[in-house]
């Protein structure tokens, strides 16, 4: 049989592996494409809603709390519409505002910072943990090249806490400051994006169509696209000819600069010097076979009719006859039809034109666009900071009543009896010599007459202090960003336990929404991983170097990492924090000092930036003392005196 197998797989009898059927440009088939643009364009603008708010949030985030607009109805019967911004300045008031809303968003963005996470890959099988920490490592690294935990994820956690969708694009591309190809990864503008409406399962297991809106120039689109000369000149005539085929259709009016994407039209770019590219992904079905070749072993989905199959067993067992190989001896392959669902995608003009098409080219079979929701509660999509838009506005509401009864009450306002003024006088110098300090005014005072008196009424105590103050607190509790968690100094006599009792329950309201945030981060995490896995053509020393694994683990090796099923790794969470390190490397030391682990595993599982190069000094005096037979007279010291080794690592860890 094994002499067979080889025979076969000489012949070539054996079944070459499918790739993705990626297909030629193609400026054809207008009329399908347009109806898929349209069907974009119906998910699109079903999402208006939720781009709505979310603008509204972000306007309100940025300080911009008086757009809303209103309609004014004056005596004579005019109506107006205008911002609430113009209707207080056309009162001679100026609309003051106090952004709480921000400081309780950087506040959230803070405490993700400070409790940062870090993604592991586990194995599940003892054999493999090695190579499951390369993985990790090669993640973190790859994570690190694209400043996912300094820069993109805090970015998108505040875009989550403004619209309740966390959209990211993973894939892989050319980094030309790293002279390699690598994970790359994309926030996204909720604005841009659009997927089918109808979806329900908080996973976002339900998405179907998926796709995105780009805008950029149209050399990176013929450089992107363009095969051949003929190429390029088909796509700049596509967008020469047909630029003004639609024309701009219903957008969202909204306040603001280009750059805050408020005024986006689906078929125009804002920017006329810009293309409009879409990017639509699909999930079709179609009958495939699943095929298990007892030849080499596999087992897998191809697109082969039944008769090629059939034509391939009849083959080899032919074959097997001419060397008097029993037919029924012969590893055929057996199939099974079944209706499979698959991801393609299709980068689409304006005008229906198709650049580029095929099946999804990703190993785990699915669109690059890592998407989540929240709360996806019968179907709504809000952020957390639309919760607080109300108290915001009353904040403001009375923070601008209060400065104009201020502005508007009596302070200092004098009362002069007419006939309290000398005849030799009028109210403007009796106003005079009243305001100076040594001002001296003669009065002629009559029986029963008023004397002149100065009024200032005490406009502050009216309840509008208690009020703000109970708005704030309100603002507080429901925001869930209490005193103790925003480090606002505690009242004397407070316990430190009972602080930190109060800033531990502080956390809880926005526990949800931290660990929604973390459940998306982990799926980006998994995808990233299996980006890795399928692109990383050959081996690479990684940038991170990991602690208390062996030194050999900061190469990444591509058999070993393809070696590993997805069955047999997953992710988990790992606090990286000082504070955890510090902890681990006291429970290191305790564990060394009490003489339970030796210098080189304590070195090995250490962090400190010391251990490693103290780690090899050891290792190489010991190499030494094998090939040469004789130590160097430190390592002698150490033989003889058995604390001379813990007098070492206490000058070096400063013990």
């Amino acid at each position: 049989m094994e002499e067979l197998t080889l025979i076969l797989k000489r012949r070539n009898v054996v079944p070459k592996k499918q790739k993705n059927a990626v297909k030629d440009t193609d400026f054809t088939r207008l009329n399908e494409n347009r109806q898929i643009l349209e069907q974009a364009y119906a998910y699109w603008r079903q999402l208006e809603n939720v781009r709505s708010r979310f603008m509204r949030s972000y306007r309100y985030h940025v300080g911009d709390q008086w757009s809303d607009m209103l309609s004014v109805t004056y005596k004579n019967g005019k109506v107006e519409t205008m911002s609430e911004e113009d209707y207080i300045r056309n009162q001679g008031r100026i609309p003051f505002k106090h952004n709480y809303i921000q400081n309780i968003v950087r506040n959230i963005i803070g405490q993700y910072r400070s409790g940062t996470y870090k993604t592991r890959v586990i194995s599940r099988n003892k054999d493999t943990l090695q190579k499951s920490e390369m993985l990790s490592m090669a993640l973190e690294a790859a994570l690190s090249i694209n400043k996912a935990n300094d820069i993109l994820d805090p970015r998108l956690l505040e875009q989550f806490l403004l619209s309740g969708l966390l959209p990211q694009k993973v894939g892989y591309k050319w980094w030309p400051e790293k002279n390699r190809e690598d994970l790359y990864l994309e926030n996204m503008n909720p604005n841009r994006i659009f997927f089918n409406t109808g979806i329900s399962d908080p996973r976002m297991l339900d998405i179907d169509f998926i796709g995105e809106i780009i805008d950029t120039s149209l050399d990176n689109i013929v450089a992107s696209f363009a095969k051949t000369y003929n190429d390029e000149q088909k796509i700049r005539k596509i967008y020469r000819d047909n630029q003004h085929y639609y024309v701009r259709g219903e957008s969202m009016q909204q306040t603001g600069s280009g750059m805050d994407n408020n005024s986006l039209d689906f078929y125009s770019p804002q920017d006329d010097s810009m293309c409009r590219l879409f990017v639509i992904w699909q999930q079709k079905s179609e009958w495939r076979m699943y095929e298990h070749d007892y030849l080499n072993g596999t087992y897998k989905c191809t697109r082969r009719k039944v008769q090629q199959i059939e034509a391939l067993n009849a083959e080899r067992i032919a074959y097997a006859a001419q060397n008097g190989i029993p037919a029924e001896e012969v590893p055929v392959i057996e199939y099974k039809p079944k209706y499979e669902s698959y991801w393609h995608y299709k980068y689409l003009t304006p005008y229906g034109e198709c650049l580029g098409e095929g099946e999804s080219p990703y190993e785990h079979e699915s669109h690059p666009y890592c998407l989540s929701a929240y709360p996806l509660v019968n179907g709504r999509i809000f952020g957390f900071v639309e919760t607080l838009i109300d108290q915001q506005r009353y904040i403001n509401r009375l923070l601008n009543l209060y400065d104009w009864i201020m502005g508007a009450s009596a302070k200092g306002v004098l009362l002069v009896p007419e006939e309290s003024i000398p005849d030799d006088m009028d109210i403007n110098d009796f106003a005079e010599e009243w305001s100076k300090a040594n001002g001296v005014i003669k009065i002629k005072a009559k029986a029963g007459a008023q004397i002149p008196q100065q009024i200032s009424a005490n406009s502050t105590n009216i309840g509008i202090n208690d009020m703000l103050s109970f708005m704030m607190s309100t603002f507080l509790q429901i925001s869930g960003v209490g005193p103790a968690i925003q480090g606002q100094q505690a009242k004397s006599g407070t316990p430190s336990s009972l602080y930190a009792q109060e800033a531990q329950n502080s956390t809880i309201n926005i526990k949800d929404i931290v660990d929604h945030f973390y459940a998306w981060k982990k799926d980006r995490d998994l995808k990233a991983l299996r980006v890795i896995r399928q692109f990383y053509k050959e081996d690479r020393i990684l940038n991170i170097t990991g602690s208390g694994y062996l030194n050999e683990i900061g190469t990444y090796k591509v058999s070993e990492a393809r070696s590993l099923k997805d069955l047999d790794v997953d992710m988990s969470p790992v606090l990286n924090t000082p504070l955890f390190m510090q902890a681990a490397e006291d429970q290191l030391r305790e564990l060394f000092m009490a003489q339970a682990i030796s210098i080189e595993t304590y070195l090995g599982n250490s962090t400190q930036p010391f251990a490693k190069k103290l780690l090899a000094d050891i290792q190489k005096e010991k190499q030494q003392m094998a090939n040469t037979g004789q130590a160097s007279p430190e390592a002698m010291a150490m033989v003889q005196n058995p604390d001379a080794k813990q007098q070492m690592l206490q000058r070096a860890v400063g013990g």
